[in-house]
């Protein structure tokens, strides 16, 4: 019985140990099974985490570009807050305080752009209320445009297209000192950098067209001959080139005459086409010679009736702050090459009566670097405008001496571009021609300007005065001694 109890016992254990390596096997399974979810477990949780901290992310991301968007570009009730809030600061400049209110926000480009535009369509507004407020005898403002610049002054070579414009280095006029209301005189300011574009044709829209007069003859090939600079005007005879394109007139001789010659035309097309088609044929137009197919425009201009004049640009006192462009006569140039550059402007175009001065105050004042180009004028047969640039401008002089035929412009109309202004330039004209018997002034093509001069061209037949070309206010005089044409109190050289 022991031993069979023995035998059991021995059985018994070889089974435990033949049942042992499964039960380890199964154990070693259910070890691995556990482990590989605690890796899936594992790996599941990080992805998840990352997610989370990406979307995040995002979300922050989002938020502050919104923000970002709103406080640069939205009203968001800034008006509100500025016009509410106490000033923040106050800053002197030049005498002059002005105050910055706390809640004020970045502007846009655009908003920038549009605020400009705004503050100088406020300017214009003004000029056309101050015209709009005048006596009913007066013509209405021609609608806001942007003031052109000075078409007189040539910045730089001017080669662009007809339609260019030069740029403006005077800012819009601002209310005299101490003036008060709407009705106070604005004053010229004088700064640099302000750019303006062109005025369009709308701009020119309002502005009665005038009668215009008769066709000019077409040039004459007799009056031109042909040089290595172009085709160049030529004398015939006694008979000057100038009198053979002038227009006919047979005004009054006891009666008062005014001329007035509008100049800086062919770089604005809008300009020189409403000077050319909407002002009276008695108008003297002058053109720029840095102008393409100027020939053209002449020969447009003379078929309305209008006598044309070429810029003739000189160097003047603070060049090249001020640069006449590259056809420009200068001191520094001996008297051959002063006449070449001449010779460019005079063969850009035929049919013109003759130049007028642009510039010129330091040129001007020199009798050896102007006596040269006077003296060609007169061979070529043309006559010879003096637009005075400074007191010591000896063109009129000069050119009385050599018997070349001169007028001296009397002032100029447009300087401040205001209808008050203008009107008050016109009258000073007026006073002029009658204590003279004769006047004559320059003007630009700016809307204002030609609005002016239209009403009061209407007028003309009331104030017993001529509208005269500028070949009727020549004086051809007989040389005379250097020493009795020298201005009082200058030094003899």
């Amino acid at each position: 019985m022991a031993n069979k109890k023995l035998d059991d016992d021995d059985d018994d254990d070889d089974d435990d140990l033949d049942d042992a390596p499964a039960v380890a096997a199964e154990e070693d399974v259910d070890a691995d099974a556990l482990g590989d979810d605690e890796e899936e477990e594992g790996s599941g949780g990080g992805r998840g985490r990352l997610i989370a901290i990406i979307a995040v992310a995002v979300v922050l991301l989002l938020g502050i570009s919104a923000g970002g968007y709103f406080f640069l570009f939205s009203g968001g009730g800034d008006d509100e807050i500025a016009a509410d809030a106490p000033a923040a600061a106050t800053l002197a400049e030049d005498g002059t305080t002005m105050t910055i209110a706390r809640g004020r926000r970045m502007l846009s480009s655009e908003e920038l752009a549009q605020q400009g535009s705004g503050q100088a369509a406020a300017l214009l507004g003004a000029a056309s209320e101050e015209t709009a407020s005048a006596p009913s005898s007066q013509m209405p403002a021609s609608p806001p445009t942007a003031m052109t610049p000075s078409p007189a002054m040539p910045q730089g070579s001017g080669t662009g297209t007809a339609t260019a414009q030069p740029q403006s280095t005077t800012a819009a006029p601002a209310p005299a000192k101490g003036a008060k209301g709407k009705g106070a005189a604005p004053a010229p300011v004088e700064t640099a950098g302000l750019v303006t574009p062109a005025a369009t044709a709308a701009a020119y829209r309002e502005i009665p067209v005038l009668p215009a007069g008769k066709p000019l003859s077409a040039p004459d090939p007799n009056y031109t001959e042909t040089t290595e600079a172009g085709t160049l005007p030529r004398a015939r005879g006694s008979q000057g080139v100038w009198k053979a394109y002038a227009r006919p007139f047979d005004g009054p001789p006891d009666k008062p005459r005014v001329a007035i010659i509008i100049t800086g035309l062919g770089l604005s097309r809008a300009a020189t086409l409403a000077a050319i088609s909407q002002m009276a044929g008695g108008i003297t137009l002058a053109f720029d010679p840095h102008t393409r197919n100027l020939e053209e425009w002449v020969g447009l201009g003379r078929s309305n009736g209008h006598e044309a004049l070429l810029h003739l640009p000189m160097e003047p006192n603070d060049f090249p702050v001020s640069d006449p462009g590259p056809m420009a006569l200068l001191t520094d140039f001996d008297a051959v090459q002063n006449i070449a550059r001449m010779h460019q402007v005079l063969a850009s175009a035929i049919g013109y009566v003759g130049v007028v001065q642009i510039m010129g105050s330091k040129f001007a004042a020199s009798d050896a670097a102007l006596r040269p180009a006077l003296e060609e004028l007169k061979k070529r047969g043309l006559l010879f405008v003096n637009a005075p640039s400074g007191t010591e401008d000896r063109s009129f002089a000069v050119a009385q001496e050599i018997g070349l035929p001169v007028t001296r412009v009397d002032l100029k109309l447009d300087s401040n571009l205001s209808a008050a202004a203008i009107d008050s330039q016109i009258n000073e004209l007026e006073k002029i021609a009658r204590e003279k018997g004769r006047a004559v002034a320059i003007a630009e093509a700016y809307p204002i300007t030609l609005a002016r001069l239209s009403m009061w061209m209407q007028s003309l037949s009331l104030k017993e005065i001529t509208l005269a070309p500028v070949s009727a206010m020549v004086q051809a005089a007989a040389p005379a001694p250097a020493a009795a044409a020298a201005p009082k109190g200058a030094a003899k050289k």
